[in-house]
């Protein structure tokens, strides 16, 4: 759980570059800036409810947060510029925003409500 994931404490490894954290009951991230190098992360299967995190990472090319609590994407908007988000699966949530700012999006599912 959230927890446990701080106690690993991820947020000091500048050099990560993939990270899953799939089903681990997380609803939220600290800020996730120092992860300068992160390209990828799959945090499927929790209970994220907000984008908000993900919107200090401009290296990320692949988000997936299937089977969240998802309903709004509007933190990517506030990225816009610094955004490189190839790859978004939001999946099995409720998302109910346009995701025009995601200019770099080259795949994305959103499929299926949960």
């Amino acid at each position: 759980d959230l927890y446990r994931l701080l106690e690993v404490d991820i947020y000091h490894l500048e050099k990560l570059q993939h990270l899953d954290v799939s089903y681990n009951r997380i609803n939220q991230f600290e800020s996730l800036k120092e992860l300068k190098s992160l390209r990828s992360l799959n945090a499927n299967h929790n209970s994220i409810t907000s984008c908000k995190s993900f919107q200090d990472l401009p290296g990320l090319v692949s988000l997936s947060l299937k089977a969240n609590c998802i309903r709004r994407l509007v933190n990517f908007e506030n990225a816009h510029r610094h955004n490189q988000l190839e790859s978004l699966d939001v999946s099995y949530n409720r998302c109910l925003d346009s995701i025009e700012s995601l200019v770099h999006l080259r795949e994305l599912n959103a499929g299926e409500f949960s």
